[in-house]
């Protein structure tokens, strides 16, 4: 959860740096549909894969 958070605040972070350096009307559009495709990049990027097994030592297996 915290990465989300982390890139989400990053992206729209620099989603609002690059429209105060260009102020035109049509640069606002074009950086909200980017940070969407970006956002769904790092999500499927960054998917839980499967659980790898854990080993159990001796002691718990016996208890």
């Amino acid at each position: 959860m915290l990465r989300a958070a982390g890139w989400t605040i990053g992206l729209f972070g620099v989603g609002m740096i690059i429209c105060q350096l260009y102020p035109t009307s049509w640069i606002e559009p074009v950086v909200l549909f980017g940070l969407g495709v970006a956002l769904l990049a790092v999500s499927a990027r960054t998917g839980v894969g499967p659980r790898k097994p854990r080993a159990v030592a001796p002691k718990e297996a016996a208890a």
